[in-house]
């Protein structure tokens, strides 16, 4: 099998733009990577997607006819009480509380940027989470020279009271699976046979105790898992891992998912009650990006993410699993969609200049 890295194009969501990962001018907002495919995985086609570009249906209409769609269906089959617009819709005037979690870091990442965000938090008082790479592999990754007191760091915010996570193994993804919450269709472990999984994240968990880093937390590269993952997880001793969509912590199949943001241009502009991290990758942010971030950190109520970890889990079934699964493909959906007519415009604009 052959590992393909990042070399396969990747765009980040965004409530303002999509950017190609590595184009010029960065990713605005960076969160969450989705990969662009040929072949559509939800209702919404190419030519549907592109026939609603035509008609002027934004991206935020596109993304909220999915979900509302997969909203429906569930509550048409799930108990009252397993309804999922009790906990994922939000109440005004209410400011949800946020976790910040930091991805990709490597004793080659991007210094410049991560210390100045790092730099941002520490004035407010916030200690995020990180998802430190074990054995990074994934040529993307790599921006500066490797730092030579790089797990020395590491272990000094551990005791400063960051909360670490280990982020994968090597960072290289050698499937086409997007696992139990398909945000991308790609991975490390979704797919990959258990004993494979398991050996994986044994050994990145060995080589951070070697560096005197030690945790319970996972984070999957792509935020692609399967139903392996989480048995090799509880297997090799992690009791939970950063994913999922929701306002609370939640327990499914003996491990403890801690949310991330299904939009969070709403969670600033409307609020609701609970709690949501969101995703950032330092080494792509722009200099409005860090304004942003200044403007959340000094109006919303940011928390650190040991605060989170302390939080109560929720019991979740299958249902809700299914519900995560359903608001990952309307998400990935949405941004091919825009994608779809990103790429109408340019052509307009092509023939017309």
């Amino acid at each position: 099998m052959i590992a393909r890295g990042r070399s396969r194009r990747e765009i980040f969501w965004s409530d303002r733009k999509i950017t190609v990962r590595f184009a010029p001018g960065g990713a605005k907002n960076a969160g969450t990577n989705v990969p662009i495919r040929e072949k559509a995985h939800s209702g919404i086609s190419p030519a549907g997607a592109a026939e609603n570009a035509a008609r002027g249906i934004g991206l935020k209409v596109l993304l909220m006819q999915s979900f509302q769609t997969a909203a429906t269906v569930l509550t048409h089959r799930l108990p009252r009480s397993a309804k999922p617009h009790a906990r994922i819709l939000p109440q005004r005037g209410v400011r949800m509380k946020i976790a910040i979690r930091m991805d990709d870091i490597t004793a080659d990442m991007d210094w410049d940027r991560f210390l100045r965000f790092q730099s941002l938090l520490d004035a407010h008082g916030v200690r995020a989470l990180l998802g430190v790479v074990p054995d990074p592999k994934d040529p993307a990754l790599s921006i500066d020279p490797p730092r030579e007191d790089f797990w020395q760091v590491v272990r000094q915010l551990q005791e400063d009271g960051w909360t670490i996570a280990m982020h994968g193994c090597h960072h290289i993804y050698t499937t086409k699976s997007g696992g139990l919450f398909p945000l991308n269709h790609f991975s490390e472990f979704a797919g990959v046979p258990y004993a494979e999984q398991a050996d994986m994240i044994r050994t990145g968990k060995e080589m951070l105790a070697s560096h005197g880093i030690g945790t319970d937390l996972f984070m999957a590269p792509g935020h692609s898992f399967d139903r392996n993952t989480l048995a090799a997880l509880r297997e090799n001793g992690f009791t939970g891992l950063t994913d999922g969509f929701g306002t609370a912590p939640y327990r499914y199949c003996g491990l403890v998912f801690y949310p991330i943001s299904f939009d969070r241009g709403s969670v600033i502009r409307k609020g609701g009650s609970g709690v949501t991290t969101f995703v950032v990758h330092a080494d792509t942010m722009t200099d409005a990006e860090f304004a942003w971030y200044e403007s959340v950190l000094e109006k919303q109520d940011v928390i650190s993410y040991a605060e989170l970890k302390e939080m109560p889990a929720e019991r979740a079934g299958a249902a809700r699993m299914w519900q995560n699964r359903m608001m990952a493909v309307a998400k990935h959906a949405a941004v091919r969609a825009s994608e779809f007519a990103r790429a109408g415009r340019r052509k307009k604009q092509g023939q017309t200049g």
